[in-house]
C-alpha cells in the first residue's frame, strides 16, 4: 500500500475510533446521571450499547494493526509514533493530534468509569453497614422468607419493609 493511502486509511481509522470513544464517554455520562437519579431501568441498555461500541473499537484496532504490521518492533508491539515517523511533517502532526485526542478521551472514560465504580462500591458498603447495624445478630447473613440463607453480596437486594 502506498504511503498516501496508508495515511488516509490510518487517519480514517483514528477518527472512527475517536468517534467510538466519544460515544462510550457519552454513555458513561448517561450512566452517571441515571445512577444519581436512581433510574435503574436503562442500565441494561447502557451496557449493551457499551459492548457494541467495544466490539466496534476492537474491529477498528485490528484494522489499524494490519496497517501498522510492517513496523512491529521485536516484541510484536505496535508503536504508533515509530510508525508515523516516515510520514511528512503535516501528516505526522494530523495523525498525532487525533491520537492524542484519543488518549485524552480514554483518560476521560477511565475517570468516568472509576466514578461509577466508586459510587457503586460506596452504595454497597452503605447497604452492608445498614444491614449489619439493623440486624447485628445475623452477622452479615441474609435469610429468605423460609429461613434459608441467601446470597449476601448486596448486588441486587430489594427491601420490602421500612425500618
Amino acid at each position: 500500500m502506498n504511503k498516501n493511502r496508508t495515511y488516509e486509511a490510518l487517519l480514517s481509522s483514528l477518527h472512527d475510533e475517536l468517534e467510538a470513544l466519544c460515544g462510550v464517554s457519552a454513555i458513561l455520562e448517561q450512566v452517571n446521571s441515571a445512577l444519581r437519579d436512581k433510574r435503574w431501568e436503562d442500565y441494561d441498555r447502557f451496557m449493551s450499547a457499551i459492548s457494541a461500541i467495544g466490539a466496534k473499537i476492537e474491529r477498528i484496532e485490528n484494522e489499524r494493526g494490519v496497517l501498522m504490521r510492517c513496523k512491529d518492533n521485536e516484541n510484536g508491539e505496535l508503536r504508533f509514533y515509530t510508525f508515523i515517523a516516515d510520514f511528512e511533517y503535516a501528516e505526522r502532526c494530523a495523525l498525532g493530534d487525533v491520537y492524542r485526542d484519543m488518549k485524552k478521551q480514554v483518560a476521560r472514560i477511565r475517570s468516568a468509569n472509576n466514578a461509577v465504580h466508586d459510587y457503586l462500591t460506596a452504595q454497597m458498603s452503605l447497604v452492608t453497614g445498614i444491614m449489619e447495624a439493623a440486624f447485628p445478630e445475623r452477622r452479615g447473613k441474609i435469610y429468605g422468607r423460609c429461613g434459608k440463607p441467601r446470597n449476601s453480596d448486596m448486588r441486587s437486594m430489594i427491601l420490602n419493609r421500612a425500618f
